[in-house]
């Protein structure tokens, strides 16, 4: 009696320090026929989404440590509930392997933390799971990264596309189910916009081929016109220009991005609320993520100097377009001192 009382107590510190670690309210978590897990349900579609399983309180990587994420063996149990005729599990994680050393059905299609997957790995992806579900219709797929939220909500809103029909809704959807709000899934422009690239895709019809494209310049559109103060400013500016692309697609293999552009141009205001940054016709494929960093003292952008986002050369452009809304890590609004 004791010592259940004593394993008792230990599971409820456990889960207490897990969920302040937890993206996801507690409110949120799959707590019914005694489990209590950073996890959600989708039984209509016959998956469910969930924080990283772990095997063993580890020091060396503490963020995926029992003590703060989801118990793998209460996971595996949970997971026989649901689908007691099976299960297939995708670990988006290119950084470290899931259920290691047991006979589960456990696909590695890993890709960087907070950052969009390779479109062509996500198509893989995507193609896996269908085939899963459709020859299994008995059975159930499990998807996870590490908390459960950026990798995991936009391959969850990937999915949830075939009855949605909208990139929007389906992630709004995973938005509403994982965190009880809307528009608290999936946060990371680019990963959001990785959405929006897959309705696309599956729209068109095609078959996904990386497309080559030679691109010309960068075109910042502003959230305020440009001064003639501000026009003087950033004629005196440097912009540092790079361009990284991952390093694989191959879904098990650990992902880097390594840098396939340097550049450093002035920028040329072409009207009042757009900026362009010239580059000598840099050719470009597939995914690549984009940098520009300002390196004059007195900033053109307000708050931040530096402009990150990543895309895809599936929709062919001569000119890269960054926006406020899908640029990330920046203000893109122009300092006006009137």
């Amino acid at each position: 009696m004791m010592r259940e009382s004593n394993r008792r107590r230990r599971r409820g510190f456990s889960v207490y320090l897990r969920q302040i670690v937890s993206a996801v309210p507690k409110r949120r978590w799959f707590n019914e026929a005694g489990f209590n897990i950073d996890l959600t349900r989708f039984p209509d579609k016959r998956f469910v989404v969930m924080a990283w399983p772990s095997d063993s309180i580890s020091f060396k990587d503490p963020k995926r440590s029992k003590l703060v994420r989801n118990d793998a063996e209460e996971v595996k149990h949970c997971l026989r509930e649901f689908f007691p005729k099976g299960f297939k599990i995708y670990n988006l994680c290119c950084e470290s392997q899931s259920f290691r050393g047991q006979d589960l059905d456990v696909a590695q299609y890993g890709w960087l933390d907070h950052e969009p997957p390779p479109f062509g790995l996500f198509v893989r992806l995507l193609a896996d799971i269908d085939e899963y579900l459709e020859q299994n219709p008995e059975n159930g797929v499990a998807i996870h990264c590490k908390a459960g939220k950026g990798r995991t909500g936009t391959t969850a809103a990937a999915y949830l596309l075939k009855d949605l029909n909208s990139a929007d809704r389906a992630l709004a959807e995973f938005g509403s189910r994982r965190f009880g709000r809307e528009d608290d899934g999936v946060t990371i422009p680019s990963q959001k916009r990785y959405v929006k690239y897959y309705e696309k895709f599956t729209t068109s019809g095609e078959k996904y081929q990386p497309a080559t494209n030679t691109i010309r310049g960068l075109r910042v559109t502003l959230a305020a016109n440009l001064t003639n103060d501000c026009k003087e400013k950033l004629s005196k500016s440097l912009f540092k220009i790079s361009g990284r692309k991952y390093s694989t697609e191959e879904r098990e293999k650990l992902k880097s991005l390594d840098i396939v552009l340097k550049s450093e141009v002035k920028g040329i205001a072409i009207d009042e609320r757009t900026v362009e940054l010239p580059l000598n016709d840099v050719e470009l494929s597939g995914d690549f993520k984009l940098t520009v960093v300002q390196k004059e003292s007195t900033a053109v952008f307000k708050s931040e100097r530096t402009i990150c986002s990543f895309w895809n050369e599936f929709l062919l452009m001569k000119y890269v377009v960054f926006s406020p809304v899908e640029a990330e890590n920046t203000g893109l609004n122009c300092l006006n001192d009137s």
